[in-house]
């Protein structure tokens, strides 16, 4: 629903739409942080302090993993609103400055879902160094375990729509320029523009 303002010209309808700021985390392997939801079917052991799960794949993994981050709330900075989503999931301190960020990806609206369209940034942080693994404490109720998982294991462990905004960070990081990722285009029909386009 779009939020009403009344200016010198009459009202005007805002829109409303979903925001979401996201971790690119590594480890000191370059291997990708991604973390495990609390629901939908697994078979994987529970998750303790200090242990985190270093071949893709193993002990019958078979939950999409995701990246670390949320909803950014209403008034909210997005650079705060990764700080603050880091630190409720991983018991970790990240600070986020604007030079951080990486991927600006829009994402069509969900009427099935009831999810308006909207948008998700990607920000760079600071690696997870050995030490600080047995720092991470997860929210039970969110999250199961977390995962350091090599990039060429990407698509077997995490949804499409995922591989495909981590593989655009990191373009981001090689070129040193943000991108802009629109949706992919529909089945059948040729990419044209609608693959990654980094800001020129």
């Amino acid at each position: 629903m779009p939020l009403t303002d009344v200016t010198p010209y009459g009202r005007r309808d805002w829109p409303r739409r979903a925001l979401g700021s996201l971790a690119l985390l590594h480890d000191h392997q370059e291997r990708l942080v991604l973390v495990e939801p609390a629901y939908g079917p697994t078979t994987a052991a529970a998750w303790t302090p200090g242990r985190r799960t270093e071949r893709a794949g193993a002990g019958g993994d078979d939950r999409p993993l995701k990246l670390v981050g949320g909803a950014i709330e209403a008034g909210e900075d997005p650079r705060h609103a990764l700080t603050r989503e880091v630190w409720e999931e991983l018991g970790l301190p990240r600070a986020v400055t604007a030079e951080d960020l990486l991927v600006c990806e829009y994402v069509p609206a969900q009427p099935e879902r009831g999810k308006p369209d909207g948008l998700n940034l990607l920000w760079r942080l600071d690696p997870v160094a050995p030490q600080e693994w047995h720092r991470i404490r997860l929210p039970p109720e969110e999250l199961r375990g977390v995962h350091a998982v090599p990039l060429d294991q990407l698509d077997r462990r995490t949804a499409p729509a995922l591989a495909r905004r981590i593989r655009a960070a990191h373009t981001a990081l090689s070129s040193g320029v943000p991108v802009f990722l629109p949706p992919p285009p529909p089945d059948g029909h040729p990419p044209g523009r609608h693959g990654a386009e980094a800001r020129r």
